[in-house]
């Protein structure tokens, strides 16, 4: 596997991070060395001027004694000279340290130059790498993308490494397999609706040949219909007048069953006093019958007396002959009493047979009232129930018409479709999907 491929296991960020890091990392070292060989350098030049200094005054000073001095002391100046010679060539030792040390520090840059120029080296190619990792595929990316918009979809993509750029080539890849598979489904389902559009706008013809002429027949029933509303109509009308006369008639019926029931009272009442009377008649023939005994033992008792009694004889005959009149009356009473009770009682009953008769015409009228109140209901509800469906047909037939102008429309709409159809197949038709077969 070459650099580019194993640098492209990686994503940008991270080998950007990386090299970043890198570099900074050996410019600190570079900067940390520096420093401190800096400050090293420093120290030792001042601590070397220093010795020097030092080193120099004791010359200096055994020189100037010198020449003060006479002969007898200068041995004594001499052995100061020799310790301060001594001190100069410690001072001139550490002189010598300076430079190995500026040396040294030479040596360092040096090799900080060297670590400079492995830096550059290193750095620089991985960076040209890392932007032909970058551009290489963002080139092929918007060479791809170029080729889709022109329509071609049978690009083929081979993906390496697991960076961003990667990621996006599969991504475009991937994209490139979705329009294409979305493309032929189009064509197909262009060619099938287009197919299926002819068929309905042909449907649509012949359903508003059709429609049209329901909607004929419909306006033929909704005239029917309006006709026999009218009728069923006026049948309600005659139905409610007659419930009306019916109610009048129940209520007329129900008044005679009520004064035949007073007549029924009545009768009876008269028959009870019939009987009564009878009782009485009874009563005043049984005390005739007495008197006429009476009379008759009064009479038994003046023939008695003889001459005293011929007053009380005639007082006598004369309560006989009238309890005898008073007995025949009162048979003739009761005879007619009897014959009228026995009118009273077949009129009572004849009576009471009317009074049934009348309370069964009551019942039937009644009901015959209920029956024509439930015909003329019936009808009622029937007249609202054609007028509904009067109504009903009445939108059916005005639904009809909008159906029939919505099937023109549809038919429009399905020949416009079939046109855009055809259109969008003419456009489908410039993406290549497959090589060699658009």
């Amino acid at each position: 596997m070459d650099l580019a491929n194993w640098m492209r296991s990686f994503t940008i960020r991270t080998r950007m991070h990386g090299a970043i890091a890198m570099v900074l990392t050996m410019f600190a070292a570079l900067a940390l060395t520096g420093l401190m060989g800096a400050r090293e350098l420093s120290a030792l030049n001042a601590g070397a001027a220093a010795q020097t200094a030092r080193s120099l005054q004791p010359l200096a000073e055994a020189r100037q004694a010198l020449a003060e001095l006479k002969l007898p002391e200068k041995d004594a100046a001499a052995e100061r000279l020799a310790g301060a010679l001594q001190t100069l060539q410690r001072g001139l030792e550490d002189k010598g340290r300076v430079q190995a040390f500026d040396a040294e520090m030479e040596s360092i840059g040096w090799c900080a130059a060297g670590v400079l120029l492995v830096v550059l080296l290193l750095v620089v190619p991985l960076t040209l790498v890392n932007s032909a990792t970058i551009t290489s595929p963002m080139r092929d990316a918007r060479n791809l993308a170029q080729s889709i918009a022109g329509g071609a979809l049978d690009n083929r993509i081979e993906v390496v490494g697991r960076d961003e750029t990667a990621d996006l080539l599969r991504a475009l890849d991937a994209m490139q397999a979705s329009l294409r598979d979305l493309v032929r489904q189009v064509k197909t389902s262009a060619q099938s609706i287009e197919t299926t559009s002819s068929e309905v706008a042909s449907g649509n013809l012949d359903l508003s040949q059709r429609t049209e002429q329901a909607a004929s027949s419909l306006q033929q029933t909704t005239s029917s219909m309006e006709d026999l509303t009218s009728g069923v109509r006026h049948g309600a009308d005659a139905a409610g007048k007659a419930r009306e006369l019916a109610a009048g008639a129940a209520e007329v019926a129900r008044r005679g069953g009520e004064e035949v029931s007073e007549v029924v009272s009545t009768m009876d009442e008269i028959n009870a006093s019939s009987r009564r009377i009878g009782d009485i008649v009874g009563l005043i023939d049984s005390i005739a019958f007495q008197t006429n005994l009476l009379a008759l033992n009064a009479a038994v008792e003046a023939a008695r007396a003889g001459e005293h009694g011929k007053g009380f004889a005639v007082v006598a005959s004369e309560v006989r002959a009238l309890a005898q009149r008073s007995a025949g009356a009162a048979r003739e009473i009761k005879t007619l009493i009897t014959a009228s009770v026995e009118r009273a009682e077949a009129g009572a009953r004849l009576v009471q047979h009317a009074g049934t008769t009348m309370h069964e015409i009551v019942d039937n009228v009644q009901k015959v009232s209920d029956m024509i109140g439930e015909v003329a209901t019936g009808a009622a509800d029937q007249s609202a129930r054609i007028g509904r469906i009067n109504g009903a047909v009445s939108q059916l037939d005005h639904m009809t018409q909008q159906n029939a102008a919505l099937v023109e429309q549809s038919a429009a709409a399905a020949d416009s479709l079939r046109q855009q159809l055809q259109l969008l197949t003419g456009a489908v038709a410039q993406f290549r999907l497959d090589a060699g077969r658009a």
